[in-house]
């Protein structure tokens, strides 16, 4: 497989992972689901916030698009500092806060 493939294969699985994240809060999954795509978007958030900081790395220092990534990444440290909550309906805000933030992260990046 080339580079080419495993990137839509991974950007295909990201997409379905933040659709169904997004979605939780309007059918809320059982709370094991909520944990497997908890883990399953930090994971995904993980492998994006590496490439974001390579990107900033090659960014002009304190410039405009240095200045987004920077702030991406942040805003994803704000995030990923949080976590599911005890009930479905704090689980599926969460979902949905990681989700946007991978959104985020995958736009700095592209």
């Amino acid at each position: 497989m080339d580079q080419t493939t495993d990137q839509a294969a991974r950007d295909q699985t990201l997409d379905a992972l933040i659709e169904e994240a997004v979605g939780a809060r309007q059918m809320l999954p059982p709370y094991e689901r909520c944990i497997q795509l908890n883990q399953a978007l930090r994971a995904a958030i993980g492998d994006l916030y590496l490439r974001a900081q390579e990107e900033l790395g090659r960014l002009p220092e304190h410039g405009r698009e240095w200045h987004k990534v920077r702030n991406a990444l942040d805003d994803t440290d704000s995030v990923l500092a949080d976590g599911l909550g005890h009930g479905l309906l704090s689980a599926a805000i969460h979902l949905g806060a990681l989700a946007r933030q991978a959104r985020a992260l995958e736009a700095q990046v592209r």
